[in-house]
């Protein structure tokens, strides 16, 4: 049986009801579903990221919920959800009603965002056909493939949902880089229980993500190097810049992003009309090798791996043939 630590998270299950909940280890509890105060038992599941594709191969998985690195992708010998580059016709994970339910096991992972902990939610059993949570899923799927740009489209009660986790995700400040396979089963369940908390309405993390709405434009422009009719470059530290199409001064649409992450030091290409005209994918793997990934409408360099700024200028060299051509 797994050990725990006085305050670490877990999943318990109620054998009562088969309800599923997140709790701290050492807190008294019982089944916020059927009041059961017996009988819980907690799920003895692992998850595991792995950086690159080398370290990815050592892990034996049940699951892999976007273990994909470039062209590759690892396979769980339960289940694998994967749905960018070679598996762009699949599901997101957010909305992969496939994943099993596993009780016990591994799950792997390559990186840590919203689609990928929705995912892993599903195979913990946390995800429940709750209206507010399959809704919040679709949108979320939508987003990870469109980007956030398109939130609007959505309607305000559900911008609000997604501000509130955004701004949560960056009030925690720089988190440091995975450079090695780590289990990050605590970040995932701190993170799912925030998600929760949103859905339910949590009237401080709404008001924290209307505040950060306000405001991040501002901050986003702040970290503009150069445009042109035809690109957007930025370089950040910790905004995400990769939807900012808009440009104020222009006062129109820009159809490219050329985004460098000063605290990855990675860099990605997005485009607003999703990938319809020119496939990002295509465009970063001829320049960064096949393990450079993503979807047609946003991608990046090979997870692991360290670039500077000037590489950004490889990129756009590239986006002006693609686009001159």
């Amino acid at each position: 049986m797994k050990k725990y630590e006085n305050g670490q998270k877990l999943v318990l299950v109620c054998s009562n009801c088969r309800h599923n909940f997140i709790t701290e280890y050492g807190k008294s509890e019982d089944c916020p579903n059927c009041g059961q105060v017996s009988n819980l038992y907690p799920l003895e599941v692992e998850i595991i990221l792995a950086p690159t594709l080398e370290e990815a191969k050592k892990v034996q998985s049940d699951i892999t919920i976007e273990a994909e690195y470039g062209d590759e992708t690892i396979i769980g010998t339960l289940y694998t959800s994967a749905h960018h580059v070679v598996n762009s016709d699949n599901p997101a994970p957010c909305v992969d009603e496939k994943i099993p339910y596993i009780e016990f096991g591994t799950i792997l992972v390559s990186h840590i965002d919203l689609d990928m902990l929705l995912g892993c939610g599903r195979a913990l059993g946390l995800i429940t056909d709750q209206i507010k949570m399959e809704l919040f899923c679709e949108v979320a799927a939508n987003i990870d493939v469109d980007g956030p740009h398109h939130i609007h489209e959505y309607g305000e009660n559900m911008k609000k949902l997604f501000d509130a986790y955004w701004a949560w995700n960056e009030s925690r400040g720089r988190q440091e880089r995975i450079e090695q396979t780590t289990d990050v089963t605590q970040k995932v369940l701190e993170s799912i229980e925030i998600i929760f908390k949103i859905i339910d309405g949590n009237e401080e993390l709404i008001e924290q993500g209307e505040k950060w709405a306000s405001n991040v434009q501002g901050e986003v422009e702040a970290r503009l190097i150069n445009e042109t009719e035809n690109y957007r470059v930025f370089s950040t530290d910790r905004v995400f810049c990769g939807s900012s199409y808009w440009s104020p001064s222009q006062e129109k649409i820009i159809s490219a992003i050329v985004s460098y992450n000063e605290k990855f030091k990675a860099i990605t290409l997005s485009f607003e009309d999703g990938g319809e005209k020119y496939n990002a994918v295509d465009i970063m793997q001829k320049i960064f090798g096949s393990e450079a990934g993503g979807r047609a409408g946003i991608a990046g360099t090979p997870r692991g791996k360290e670039y500077q700024f000037e590489d950004t200028q490889k990129v756009i060299k590239e986006l002006e043939e693609v686009t001159n051509g």
